[in-house]
């Protein structure tokens, strides 16, 4: 008796320091800093190994540069309100994802990753209609092509990860970046090649390296890339540090250039 006693204390105890810190968790309500450009808008509460949850779920209310434009995102659904009220149907949306709005709040783009920090990232973008539709497009498969291109396998036999910087020239134009996934079977982890693509094609516009990436968009690169370029710099100047780079030239093969 004394035993079984014991058990169901022990199991109130429990029970009640569960309900105690399942109250006391908030709903994650305020979106972060953008990690892969400043930018950007984090989706979630920082850099973590694994996608779970907060404990009392994602509420998110983004306004668009307009004001009058909004995204709002939950735990695995996301939808957009027009100025004149209008809800989009609803999309799903990766736990870690990262929201870029057009200047003109006609577009944005979702940085998303399919697995945590380390998982593979992506680019999709939105249009947005006069009247509030939405409109989705893979922008970033060209890029990920692209660059495994000027990796060997030697190098990194992995698919690269792909980030959204920068809207240019409105909604025509998007600045991606591509890197090397920071895995150990990647001997240039972390390397990087910029892109400017064409919006909604993907086509590539233009390739960026290294250096003029951070010469003429280091004040918009996030956290995560501004790193390598730490990285890189260190070493241009002398340190033991070895430079992570990859060929981000012009050149490509003619299959490449037919795309």
């Amino acid at each position: 008796m004394l035993i079984r006693g014991i058990a169901v204390f022990v199991g109130l105890w429990l029970s009640a320091a569960f309900t105690a810190t399942a109250g006391a968790a908030e709903v994650f309500t305020t979106a972060q800093s953008g990690m892969w450009s400043v930018r950007g808008v984090y989706l979630w509460p920082g850099p973590t190994a694994i996608a779970d949850f907060p404990m009392a779920g994602r509420q998110l209310h983004l306004a668009g540069p307009d004001g009058k434009t909004a995204l709002h995102v939950g735990e695995m659904e996301a939808y957009t309100v027009s100025p004149n009220g209008k809800r989009s149907v609803g999309f799903s949306i990766l736990s870690l994802a990262e929201l870029l709005w057009s200047s003109n709040t006609r577009a944005f783009a979702l940085t998303e990753s399919d697995g945590g920090w380390v998982g593979s990232w992506s680019v999709r973008i939105a249009l947005l209609s006069p009247s509030g539709n939405l409109q989705f497009h893979q922008i970033s498969r060209s890029v990920t092509q692209d660059f495994y291109l000027r990796t060997s396998k030697r190098e990194c036999p992995e698919q690269s990860n792909v980030a959204a910087i920068a809207w240019t020239k409105g909604t025509e134009e998007l600045l991606l970046v591509a890197e090397a996934p920071p895995h150990s079977s990647c001997p240039v982890m972390a390397a990087v090649c910029g892109y400017m693509v064409a919006v909604p094609s993907g086509v590539i516009r233009r390739r960026v390296s290294p250096q003029v990436l951070e010469k003429e968009w280091g004040n918009v690169l996030g956290p995560r890339l501004r790193r390598v370029q730490k990285a890189n710099s260190a070493a241009a100047s002398g340190s033991e540090e070895k430079q992570i780079q990859i060929d981000c030239g012009e050149r490509l093969s003619s299959r490449a250039d037919q795309r």
